[in-house]
């Protein structure tokens, strides 16, 4: 509520408006992108981890891993659809003035979808804390940035590399954490 509040203020009425549409684009990405990524690690996950001793955590890695890597290919493929077609999304919704922004968007894309995959690998080990301040350091240091690039007169720009430059941080602090389940040992499953 803060957030909207201080960036609806900062951008005035009508680049609200165009940095609502740009947030409505990725909304609808993120909904053709998700595959069902996020509930395989929901299910799937939590029962590798409970047959661990038999299985091995070498399978369990290489889950983890082949889903990321999915997850990252789907993400940049998307970004690319994004970026290029930004002209034509932004003339399809007759938001003409988003397609300067949607670019932009697209490394948000990247970095948000990757942020939400680890974030749905500690909630399945139940570190739900863990993600909980992870996501309110995220809003905190978007704000901050945020309100900052706004009084420096940078715009929905501005905004857009905050929010960017937020997820950025939150993925690589998830990306630390995650570090055994990208580069331990893995094992196929047979």
């Amino acid at each position: 509520v803060v957030y909207s509040a201080v960036i609806a203020r900062g951008l005035g009425p009508d680049d609200y408006g165009l940095y609502v549409s740009i947030f409505a684009v990725i909304g609808i990405v993120f909904l053709l992108i998700k595959l069902g990524i996020e509930k395989i690690i929901n299910v799937k996950f939590p029962e590798l981890i409970v047959k661990s001793a038999k299985i091995g955590k070498a399978r369990i890695v290489y889950f983890i891993r082949t889903l990321f890597f999915y997850r990252l290919t789907i993400l940049l493929i998307a970004a690319i659809i994004l970026y290029i077609y930004a002209p034509q999304i932004a003339k399809m919704i007759h938001q003409e003035g988003i397609s300067a922004y949607l670019p932009l968007a697209s490394i948000y894309v990247i970095f948000m979808g990757l942020v939400s995959f680890f974030s749905m690998v500690f909630r399945a080990q139940l570190k739900i804390k863990f993600t909980k301040t992870l996501e309110a350091f995220q809003q905190i240091t978007a704000l901050f940035i945020a309100f900052i690039l706004l009084k420096r007169g940078f715009g929905i720009k501005g905004v857009l590399y905050a929010t960017i430059m937020a997820s950025i941080l939150s993925f690589l602090i998830y990306f630390f954490f995650s570090r055994d389940y990208l580069f331990g040992k893995s094992a196929k499953f047979n």
